[in-house]
């Protein structure tokens, strides 16, 4: 899913886990509505729901540039928030944990929300709440 940015502005949303096991979520910022554009993901890996790292990469070409120590939460609910503008987007991650800002050159960016999965069956069960993007 696409949704058009303000110029400037942050979108945050929180990501409820109850089973991530073959599949990854994706999360981020592109310069037009194509995952080949050029952009940052934020990463939710498959695995244990409850303890988890995220990883930032640049697009196209899914280029690992960070990713955050190992999560534990007793709620499985993940907080991600953009701040994007002047060709930029800083991504923090649980309220506390800032990556670099990476460059996002377009003069209206993107909001992607989705998955990716591999051949054969996937299952993905989780929730999106809190989703808000707010031009500044």
């Amino acid at each position: 899913m696409f949704a058009p940015l303000p110029a400037t502005g942050i979108a945050s949303i929180s990501v409820s886990l109850r089973r991530l096991q073959e599949g990854e979520i994706w999360m981020g910022v592109f310069a037009q509505p194509d995952i080949t554009s050029q952009g940052m993901i934020m990463v939710i890996p498959p695995g244990e729901v409850k303890k988890r790292l995220l990883v930032q990469k640049i697009m196209p070409g899914q280029l690992e540039v960070q990713h955050t120590a190992t999560f534990t939460q007793n709620s499985a609910i993940y907080d991600i928030v953009f701040e994007f503008g002047n060709g930029s987007v800083r991504t923090i991650i649980m309220r506390d944990t800032p990556f670099d800002a990476l460059p996002v050159i377009s003069t209206q960016q993107w909001l992607f929300v989705g998955y990716q999965v591999k051949r054969g069956n996937n299952r993905i069960d989780a929730e999106f709440l809190n989703f808000m993007i707010q031009g500044q």
